[in-house]
């Protein structure tokens, strides 16, 4: 198993946005391999007995990232934000592209079943 965290490089300079919300505002908030080892620390707390999972971080857009790693893969597990609709039309939605790229099965498990 590999848990996959795709981000993209932290701008030197983000502009204003007049629309209120930042377009890089999904970055971790801590560093990324922090982030997803968090993340993978989590799961197997939840998962007695999970098997050995591969940490591996990338540059670049999560969809396409993800579109990539999935050709290799027997299944893609992805969650929500939940955005909502304006912001997510206006950023667009990793698991709506994961969908119809994939080359595998895809699950994605929505922001409020985790919590």
């Amino acid at each position: 198993m590999e848990a996959v965290l795709a981000h993209r490089a932290e701008p030197a300079f983000v502009p204003a946005s007049p629309m209120g919300f930042n377009p890089h505002g999904d970055m971790p908030a801590q560093h990324p391999e922090q982030e997803l080892h968090a993340a993978v620390q989590q799961v197997r707390a939840l998962v007695p007995g999970a098997a050995e999972v591969a940490e591996t971080v990338v540059v670049g857009d999560a969809a396409r990232q993800l579109a990539r790693a999935s050709q290799d893969a027997a299944l893609l597990v992805v969650g929500t934000r939940g955005r909502g609709k304006v912001a997510g039309a206006v950023l667009g939605s990793v698991a709506a592209d994961c969908l119809r790229h994939a080359q595998c099965p895809v699950v994605v498990i929505p922001r409020r079943a985790v919590h």
